[in-house]
């Protein structure tokens, strides 16, 4: 390690982005768990990730509040990066940030099971999840038994609401 450059553990704080990242973007998308949360920071509310990534130059940061599920969060930034460029398989023009996470979650919470392990599958072009494909692999998308063909395994806000975005909606 040199003097005046960062020392590289494998883990990213929000000190070492204050010191060293130099932006210029759009947006930084932490999708981690928790990557919202920080320190308390006296009058200043919490001092974290989201105000180290508007510091060194991003205009936008998208981060977690708690805890989230791996499944639903690959499903939901999916969908909000292709509401970002525009490539929705149904069609649309790119949307800015803010309407784009919205649209995400929106979908995300409303999306039937078939529909999610087909997109999940679609993602991970079947690699193997276990011992089966993963849009075979059942753990992937939570299904009850009982439930019909219009299940909407990620309705509660536990998948979705954990999202946010803080800085420039456009």
């Amino acid at each position: 390690m040199r003097v005046g450059e960062p020392y590289l553990d494998g883990r990213l704080t929000a000190a070492e982005v204050l010191d060293y990242w130099k932006l210029d973007c759009e947006l930084v998308t932490l999708s981690a768990c928790e990557s919202g949360l920080g320190r308390r920071g006296g009058g200043d509310g919490l001092l974290g990730f989201a105000q180290a990534f508007l510091m060194a130059g991003s205009r936008s940061v998208c981060l977690t509040l708690w805890q989230v599920d791996d499944t639903a969060t690959a499903l939901l930034m999916d969908r909000f990066y292709r509401n970002l460029l525009g490539k929705r398989a149904e069609g649309g023009k790119p949307l800015a940030k803010a309407a784009a996470l919205r649209e995400a979650k929106d979908w995300l919470r409303t999306v039937p099971a078939g529909e999610a392990l087909e997109r999940l599958g679609a993602l991970t072009e079947g690699v193997v999840r276990g011992e089966r494909p993963a849009r075979e692999e059942m753990q992937a998308v939570p299904k009850p038994k009982d439930t019909g063909k219009d299940y909407r395994p990620y309705a509660h806000p536990r998948y979705w609401a954990a999202f946010i975005l803080i800085g420039d909606p456009n």
